[in-house]
């Protein structure tokens, strides 16, 4: 077995945010997209995945949003600029619900919507010191837009016949671009690899492995303010993050052109950097990974906001999260695991 590759990579503005909508921004956060398939998990998870957040899902514009308490939905705030959101209707549990307000979670990607009617259900919140840490646990993510699109190829040296000299290459998958998007609802899982602040709050970071767990999955744009969820010891599903960002983009060599896509190992392609960074094809997997924004890590704020009456709660205040519904990107940590 080899070690485990750490590319720590600085932030920049040229990469993709992770999934704010088409008409809002460039290539930027859709539906969920799945290792083994093509297929997309397009309707309610079922067995032992059942009620596992599908339910606690709302349509937003383009986007989806997860209710809280009767009071209250969460999304992500870089999806609306200003108080552009609060002229959208909540699509929720067979009910359309009118914003009437917003809060900005401070230093954070959250958004907590106040509505003016009333919800029936809502998703119970994580809290470390009841659930424990988020790192090594299973997730179930949400997300609406692209298909996968089309295959991801790199040259690599094939092996010679025994006894030749001469040299070969052939070409190894390494994921897909992103496809069509269509803004359909879809779900995947993976497991939280890391937790990781990088000035937008602490992110739960998953990590798209060959191979993975079973519907191993990886965002892409149009993902932005789908809820990630996880099991308590009680079996209970509690909502543990609000999807952020991903890595993106990619380019084939140092000077052609950027694409965006679900990549399972990195090796051999460049990141859209400033210089674009050369990700060395060794032995060992270069997976990407996804980011989503930690509830755990703003509960106090946001159980503050809940117990607050309407007249005081959910007051709409700047947010310096809005530049990244223009394009904005972020760029962080590769982990690659040996291959065997």
């Amino acid at each position: 077995m080899g070690g485990i590759i750490d590319l720590k990579m600085r932030r920049t503005s040229n990469l993709v945010s992770a999934v704010a909508a088409v008409s809002l921004c460039p290539a930027v956060a859709s539906a969920v997209i799945l290792l083994d398939t093509p297929t997309r998990n397009t309707t309610a998870p079922t067995g032992p995945l059942a009620g596992s957040g599908w339910q606690w899902q709302g349509f937003f514009n383009a986007f989806l949003g997860t209710a809280i308490s009767p009071k209250h939905f969460i999304t992500a705030q870089h999806l609306f600029t200003g108080e552009f959101g609060l002229s959208q209707p909540f699509f929720y549990d067979g009910g359309v619900y009118q914003p009437e307000s917003f809060f900005d979670i401070p230093g954070t990607d959250l958004r907590l919507y106040r509505i003016a009617q009333t919800f029936n259900t809502w998703a119970p919140l994580y809290d470390r010191a009841v659930d424990g840490s988020e790192v090594g646990k299973p997730l179930v993510v949400f997300g609406r837009g692209t298909q996968r699109g089309e295959p991801v190829y790199v040259t690599v040296p094939a092996t010679p016949p025994d006894g030749s000299t001469s040299v070969s290459v052939r070409a190894e998958l390494r994921g897909w671009e992103w496809g069509t998007f269509d803004s359909v609802r879809s779900w995947g899982q993976n497991t939280v690899t890391d937790l990781i602040d990088f000035g937008v709050g602490d992110t739960l970071y998953f990590e798209f492995d060959n191979p993975g767990g079973p519907n191993e999955a990886t965002l892409s744009v149009g993902d932005s303010g789908g809820g990630v969820f996880i099991q308590s010891s009680t079996g209970q599903w509690k909502l543990a993050g609000i999807n952020f960002s991903v890595d993106n983009p990619f380019r084939r060599t140092e000077t052609g052109p950027a694409f965006s896509a679900a990549i399972f190992d990195a090796g051999g392609l460049y990141l859209y950097d400033s210089p674009p960074q050369f990700i060395p094809d060794t032995h060992a997997r270069v997976p990407t990974g996804s980011y989503s924004s930690s509830i755990a890590s703003s509960l106090s704020t946001i159980n503050n906001q809940l117990a607050m009456p309407a007249s005081a709660s959910a007051i709409p205040e700047p947010t310096a999260m809005a530049t990244m519904a223009t394009g904005g990107a972020l760029m962080l940590r590769r982990r690659g695991r040996h291959a065997s």
